[in-house]
């Protein structure tokens, strides 16, 4: 029998050593239970691993295409419900409320620029700046990375609660507003779907351009005037020029010897969005500042300040009264 030596006398050594064998087995697995408690946030069936090191897109919360195009037509019912209950009704006060969304967005903006910028410097500097263009060998789409992309991601969805501001401040809605909000949920489940490491570029992007127009309508909330108003508009349109030609190459290396990661339907679709877009908002800054030139030439006082719920130049109603366009992407 085992643990008995020959003698009949019990083997102390070979009990001795399963006893601790199991001790060491017991304690891996309350050590196993314990990292789970601390490192996982779980969230409508899906866990996310706090310690960033292991963080997988197909296991987080909302990566299937269901809560995009579901939150979608949700958004879509709710700010027509909202908009027919506000049509009886006074405009509803929001100015703490928005205040606390923009600076909110400000900072949120800031970190997601600055955290994926110094991520992509990490990982060029470990796997070579190819990986932070192409990921042929997919070892920069992990990580915090991966992360600072999702939190994009997320970004988009607590962005919806501009037109709940807007609505119930009975501010004129336009189509490139609830277009732009549909969209871009749409498209930045598309780049984490299929690995697209390029998109990095509107992320980045579009965060610094959120800085300086979340910092605005923050500042514009309390009344406090800001210089950078008249460049939001123009920053805009620049980064849609960065956001299309930067991704511009992915065909050639997505086709190339070495393939390349990402998709070329995502791409498709993330260019038909862009052009769309900078369609749009040329439109809308055209008419904008023909409008402005238009009041000017017949001595009118500027909409802003006759009336600070309206356009003037390419600025236009938002959360706190004259605001950049709305912004895109």
């Amino acid at each position: 029998m085992a643990g008995v030596a020959a003698g009949g006398a019990p083997d102390v050594t070979a009990m001795a050593a399963r006893a601790v064998g199991a001790v060491v087995a017991n304690t891996t697995a309350a050590a196993a239970v314990d990292d789970d408690r601390v490192e996982l946030l779980c969230l409508f069936g899906r866990c996310v691993d706090l310690s960033l090191r292991n963080f997988s897109w197909a296991d987080a919360p909302l990566s299937s295409l269901r809560y995009p195009v579901g939150v979608m037509f949700v958004y879509l019912a709710v700010i027509w419900a909202l908009h027919r209950t506000m049509r009886s009704r006074p405009p509803i006060r929001m100015k703490a409320a928005a205040a606390v969304h923009n600076i909110l967005l400000t900072g949120l903006s800031a970190a997601m620029a600055v955290g994926t910028i110094v991520e992509l410097i990490i990982n060029a500097r470990r796997h070579g700046f190819v990986s932070v263009v192409c990921d042929r060998e997919k070892t920069a789409m992990t990580g915090r990375l991966a992360v600072w992309f999702y939190v994009f991601y997320l970004s988009k969805y607590y962005e919806l609660l501009d037109t709940v501001l807007l609505v119930v401040k009975k501010r004129p809605l336009s189509f490139l507003h609830v277009y732009h909000h549909c969209v871009v949920l749409i498209l930045f489940w598309t780049y984490n779907q299929s690995r697209m490491i390029i998109s990095w570029v509107l992320v980045v992007a579009n965060s610094l351009v959120h800085v300086a127009m979340y910092g605005y309508y923050t500042a514009s909330t309390f009344g406090v005037p800001c210089w950078w108003k008249r460049y939001i508009t123009q920053a805009q349109i620049v980064q849609f020029v960065i956001d299309l030609t930067a991704t511009w190459p992915f065909p050639l290396l997505y086709y190339g010897a070495r393939g390349c990661s990402g998709s070329m339907r995502g791409w498709l679709f993330g260019q038909a969005v862009g052009f769309s877009f900078f369609h749009l908002f040329l439109d809308f800054y055209r008419r904008s500042y023909k409008k402005r030139g238009v009041e000017k030439a017949a001595g009118a006082q500027p909409a802003d300040t006759a009336a600070p719920a309206k356009a003037s130049g390419a600025v236009a109603a938002d959360q706190s009264g004259s605001l950049p366009a709305k912004k895109l992407a």
